[in-house]
């Protein structure tokens, strides 16, 4: 994350813009785009594990984020995903199949999970309805015995709590320019104002830039180059 306070930030945008009566548009400006950027990109800080979910034998599916087994807001699961018994005696991978891939005899609704048990090598991933931020897990074969399922997730940070709060975002130079906009998008009525659109055009640029400099962590885009059924 950056350096600077919520406040901090507002502060000194409104010094520079000569514009501080603004605060509270700021604030709710600001998380908006915190928000909408975070989704943007699989940004490494935003990346995190979620380990020992448990998943019932024989349950067709297992429900995760924003409160059910983690607190995270989740917007991505990376594959593959991974499975162990509570005595690690057994573990593997799971990996993400096709939503729509047809396959019948591997849909949740038309067959009974008793008829086909076994440890979990595929999994379907829908997000859930009415439930921001949570997504259902169905594996395919249907679990044979408990197991704990873990998976990379990239996930949506919650609203700042207070002015004392530090944005998630690493550069303060950016979220500076975030609250320039939003000052401006305040003063010039926003869309269609000149000064607005050319600042949003240069906090776009500079969140490109920032995709290089923080966008990637260690070991994302990793190619090797053998087999990986063999090599690992």
């Amino acid at each position: 994350m950056g350096t600077l306070t919520r406040a901090q930030l507002i502060s000194q945008a409104g010094l520079a813009s000569g514009n501080d009566q603004t605060t509270a548009f700021v604030r709710t400006w600001l998380d908006a785009w915190l928000k909408r950027t975070a989704k943007s990109w699989a940004w490494p800080v935003l990346k995190v594990r979620i380990a020992d979910l448990p998943i019932a034998a024989s349950a067709v599916s297992v429900d995760v984020g924003n409160g059910t087994f983690t607190a995270h807001y989740l917007h991505r699961i990376f594959n593959p995903l991974f499975f162990r018994t509570s005595d690690y005696k057994q573990r593997g991978r799971i990996f993400i199949r096709e939503l729509l891939d047809g396959n019948p005899d591997k849909d949740e609704t038309l067959v009974q999970a008793s008829d086909r048990l076994g440890a979990p090598s595929t999994v379907k991933i829908r997000k859930k309805v009415g439930s921001l931020g949570v997504f259902t897990l169905f594996p395919d074969p249907a679990p044979d015995k408990a197991y704990l399922l873990s998976l990379d997730c990239h996930y949506v940070p919650a609203s700042l709590a207070a002015d004392s709060s530090v944005p998630w975002y690493e550069s303060d130079r950016t979220l500076l320019q975030a609250c320039k906009c939003a000052l401006l998008e305040y003063d010039d009525g926003g869309e269609g104002g000149q000064a607005y659109d050319k600042e949003m055009q240069k906090l776009a640029a500079m969140v490109i830039d920032d995709r290089d400099f923080d966008g990637e962590g260690p070991g994302d885009n990793v190619t090797m180059g053998l087999d990986k059924s063999v090599f690992v």
